[in-house]
């Protein structure tokens, strides 16, 4: 029988602790996703998006990052996706200090949380957080990448098994994280469901 390293035992068991804390919550209600929400208001945004953006606005917290989880690895890519969502918004610069607060906590992250790169991640994490990294230099975020290099290495080794395998059904859990490696949208990607992945965020980049 293996036995679990005592650092990677501590992760799991803390993160099993988080799970069955919030599991009960709201009657097993889910709860509004700041991810998924930024990621559709950037791709295929209501037409009145104002509505959204104050929402978006409303869950940043004190520290400038975005999300409940008391682990920062879990909140990076909500606070990429919301300050992208934000800047892409930001004409008159009247987002401008929630976009900063944004960069702020993100380049304060503790580097213990990226190097190494932990054995427990979030799902689809070596996908998404390389892509919202690549759209932040696209838009000329202040963002050092960096501390990010063990997670876009991480991204770029899954991506090439990823090449090498035949394509995957709609119904493969990898369709919903779409949006970070989707490129050409196709009918046969959309479920019975009528969406790509059951995810508000691939759906809406595949719109």
């Amino acid at each position: 029988m293996d036995v679990l390293q005592p650092s990677l035992s501590s992760e799991l068991i803390e993160e099993l602790a988080l799970l069955l804390d919030a599991g009960g919550a709201g009657g097993g209600v889910m709860s509004p996703s700041v991810y998924e929400t930024a990621q559709s208001l950037r791709f295929f945004p209501p037409r009145n998006p104002a509505p959204v953006l104050q929402w978006l606005l409303q869950q940043q917290k004190q520290d400038g990052g975005w999300d409940e989880s008391p682990l920062p690895l879990y909140r990076i890519t909500p606070t990429l996706a919301a300050t992208l969502a934000l800047h892409q918004y930001d004409q008159d610069g009247r987002y401008q200090q929630h976009i900063e607060a944004g960069l702020t906590y993100l380049n304060s992250l503790p580097s213990s949380c990226l190097k190494p790169l932990p054995n427990i991640i979030p799902v689809a994490f070596e996908l998404i957080a390389p892509r919202l990294l690549l759209d932040a230099q696209r838009a000329g975020l202040q963002l050092g990448i960096e501390p990010f290099a063990g997670v876009i290495a991480a991204g770029e080794k899954r991506r090439k098994r990823m090449a090498a395998m035949p394509t995957p059904e709609a119904n493969s859990p990898l369709f919903a994280s779409w949006e970070a490696w989707g490129q050409t949208p196709t009918a046969s990607d959309v479920t019975e469901a009528g969406g790509v992945g059951h995810s508000a965020a691939a759906t809406s980049y595949w719109l």
